[in-house]
């Protein structure tokens, strides 16, 4: 690899929204003496049969998650449909990161890496939107974290008395505070860098490290962070809510009924949680795998496959944001309730309104007092007689 070639620093693991290291341009500084008329776009310009298919793709994920999300949200805020609990306070907020994601993210891939295949949103928006990426890809994890280590200490400790509001919102705003730390770097040393070859002469937004091992040391810290010990901690908090479920008794007076209820409820909650957990570790690991290698083999990145391959686990991992509102219809009725609801659809097994619980309460409250006063004046009279 040449001196040239040595200062652009492809920071994969850092950046997934952006192609920071264009696959055209390795290849022409590889080989000098090739031209833009060349063999090189017969090699690397994505085929039309893929493009068309995977813009579609992006689009179905945008649609699911942002109006998938906006319902979630809108769900747990409906405080007559849903009482506000911390856990529902922590998956409003993994919404707002999946709408945040949604918008930043996707259309920014669409327009730079598949269409114009450069950078064409100025220098001022490329350390801003690389910056504003990572952020909420970070508090997006940091979320799921949450609301597993709520989920764990509430089954864990159902005696105690479990994290506040108040808590829980400092604990949220300081979830994005970290994330905006963390992400500083890709902020400073992101910039336009034009190169030698179509499309990269257009000018590609990549960052630019000083020497490899930095830029090595910070992907793997961003991988660490954002992927490998989010997942170990949900994996074996999940694992010991399994156990506690299935197999340690519920504490206090073993009553079957009660037992059941309990039981039956922890495990709905838990096949939510836990099915959110394995999407996003299945979701996730192929873009993970892919800049792994590409950091160890920079080559990789010299053959057509390589692009097909990373726009394709990009797709997988950002369609994460549009599969959590699916399992959250999936899992949760009163979710869709309030979908079917939303939709002006209608609503099956409903419940007595309000009215009608409120005149059978009142009515059995009349025959209850009837009853008592005929049965207060027999035994008056029994009284008497004696």
């Amino acid at each position: 690899m040449s001196k040239k070639n040595n200062a652009i620093m492809h920071c994969s693991g850092c950046n997934w929204t952006l192609l920071n290291k264009s696959f055209w341009d390795q290849f022409t500084y590889d080989n000098p003496g090739t031209t833009e008329e060349d063999v090189l776009f017969e090699m690397y310009q994505l085929p039309l049969s893929f493009i068309a298919p995977l813009v579609f793709l992006y689009g179905v994920v945008v649609v699911i998650s942002f109006c998938g999300n906006i319902v979630v949200f809108y769900t747990i805020c409906d405080v007559k449909g849903l009482h506000i609990t911390v856990t529902n306070f922590f998956i409003a907020n993994l919404s707002i990161s999946d709408i945040l994601m949604t918008v930043l993210c996707i259309p920014t891939t669409i327009v730079s890496d598949i269409i114009f295949k450069h950078w064409v949103m100025g220098s001022f928006m490329c350390p801003v939107l690389h910056y504003l990426q990572l952020v909420v890809v970070m508090q997006r994890a940091f979320a799921m974290v949450a609301i597993t280590c709520d989920r764990h200490f509430l089954m864990s400790n159902p005696l105690k008395k479990r994290m506040t509001k108040p808590t829980a919102r400092l604990l949220v705003i300081l979830l994005w505070l970290a994330a905006c730390i963390i992400a500083i770097p890709t902020a400073m040393f992101s910039q336009i860098h034009y190169l030698q070859y179509e499309p990269g002469s257009y000018g590609l937004c990549i960052e630019i490290w000083e020497t490899h091992r930095l830029r090595n040391v910070y992907s793997i810290i961003i991988q660490l962070l954002q992927y490998v010990i989010p997942l170990i901690i949900m994996i074996c908090a999940y694992i010991h809510i399994g156990y506690m479920i299935w197999i340690k008794p519920t504490p206090g007076e073993a009553i079957k009924e009660r037992d059941k209820r309990i039981a039956l409820s922890k495990r709905k909650s838990l096949k939510m949680l836990f099915t959110l957990v394995s999407v996003y570790a299945i979701t996730w690991l192929p873009i993970h795998i892919i800049t792994t290698i590409a950091d160890l083999n920079p080559t990789l990145y010299d053959h057509r496959f390589a692009h097909i391959l990373w726009l394709s686990f990009h797709w997988l991992a950002f369609s994460n944001t549009g599969i959590n509102p699916m399992v959250y219809c999936w899992v949760n009725k009163t979710f869709q309730k309030k979908l079917r609801l939303l939709l002006h659809l209608p609503v099956g097994n409903r419940r007595k309104s309000y009215k009608e619980q409120k005149g059978y309460r009142l009515s059995n409250g009349i025959c209850f007092s009837k009853r008592r006063r005929e049965a207060f004046k027999e035994k008056k009279k029994e009284t008497v007689i004696s």
